[in-house]
Parts: C-alpha cells; structure tokens; sequence
C-alpha cells in the first residue's frame, strides 16, 4: 500500500523547461552577451543545479556569479503550473505524505510553488540538489527523503516517485521505489513504455495509477 508520493518538480508539477529556456537564453546575452541555443542548453538540463550553469555558461563565470544573475532574471519568466497540479495535490494532501526531490534547488522549487499559488508546506519534506551528494538517475539521491519517511515508519516499498524523466525512472528503480512517469512532458509514452515504465498523461489520474501498482 503507498503511503507517500514524492514528486519531480520541473516538467512534472509546474510548467519549466520552454519558459526557463527563455530566462537562461536572456541571462547568458544580458550579462555575458553569449547567444545559446536549446539544443545547448538541452544538452545540460536536468543535471545538478550549479553544475548545469556551469557548463550551460561554458563557464565564462563562477556558479555562485551566474545563480545569482540568473536569479535576478526568473521573475520575469514565472513557472505555471499544470491545470490538474493545485487540485491534484490538495486531493492527496491527507491521504498521503508528499514530497519533492528534485535537482533544482529548494530555495528555486519554494519559490517556484508559491509563485504558482501552491503553498510549500503543503508538502511533508522538499529535497532540492544540495541535500545529497547524489543525483538522478543514481538510486541514492532518495535517501534523504527514505531516512525522512523511515522515521514516520513508512518503508521504501510504501513509496512511489512521479517524474517526467527516464533519469526519474532509473533512480526510482535504482532505489527500488515504485515510479509512476507523467508523458507528453518532456518524453512520449512510448518512451516510457520502452521501458516498461508505467506512465499516465495526467496527474489526474495518480490516484487510479497508485491503486494498480
């Protein structure tokens, strides 16, 4: 029985990728008058936050310099969330323990909730990238999050992680946590199926997703 859903953040609970393209692409030609392209910044994306800045800016500066530049530009370039997430998730709120592990970093995934109208406490614990030396798709980057849910007696077989990713995947598998993808994000259900990956087209239907696992 799962008692605890853990989530992906970006592509998965709130619109991300097509907008913050747009906000690093101004970043890099504002501060360092570099002109990047998506397939560039493709090539890095989802990687750990600072490193990803890093060889996204081809490390014309240091990461702390660049975080911060970036950071002053986001608010023009708010997240918005999917049409199902805000109802989605006050629906599991209550019947299960929520959390979010993801390679961005928490103070970027708080920021981001509450800038969609989704109030952080909401979620039981939030894992962004400096919590764990680890990162998706290798398994361990769960533990911080297992070690937190451990303690409410709640085991890792008891847990499922809902991503847009096979990055996702392989880490859930890894850390031998159910997984359940959310296609037409980032990848297609076929590539989801490729791999024998349960996937659903919405987060409307996590609940009917979990009841099968």
């Amino acid at each position: 029985m799962i008692k605890a859903i853990l989530f992906d953040f970006d592509d998965t609970l709130v619109q991300t990728k097509v907008i913050r393209f747009e906000a690093v692409k101004h970043t890099a030609k504002k501060f360092y008058n570099l002109s990047l392209t998506d397939e560039h910044i493709s090539k890095h994306w989802g990687k750990p936050f600072a490193e990803m800045m890093l060889e996204i800016f081809n490390h014309v500066d240091t990461s702390e310099n660049i975080i911060e530049r970036y950071k002053s530009i986001l608010p023009e370039y708010p997240n918005k969330p999917y049409p199902e997430t805000l109802d989605t998730i006050n629906t599991l709120k209550g019947g299960y323990k929520l959390g979010i592990v993801s390679s961005s970093s928490t103070e970027l995934i708080i920021s981001g909730l509450k800038n969609v109208g989704i109030d952080p406490s909401q979620f039981d614990y939030i894992q962004g990238a400096e919590k764990s030396e680890f990162h998706k798709p290798d398994g361990r980057v769960f533990e911080p999050s297992l070690l937190f849910l451990q303690q409410l007696n709640i085991s890792r077989d008891q847990v499922v992680y809902v991503g847009d990713s096979l990055d996702d995947f392989a880490a859930a598998k890894s850390a031998n946590i159910h997984f359940v993808g959310v296609h037409g994000r980032t990848i297609s259900k076929e590539d989801f199926d490729k791999v024998e990956a349960r996937s659903i087209s919405s987060l409307k239907e996590i609940v009917d997703a979990i009841n099968e696992l």
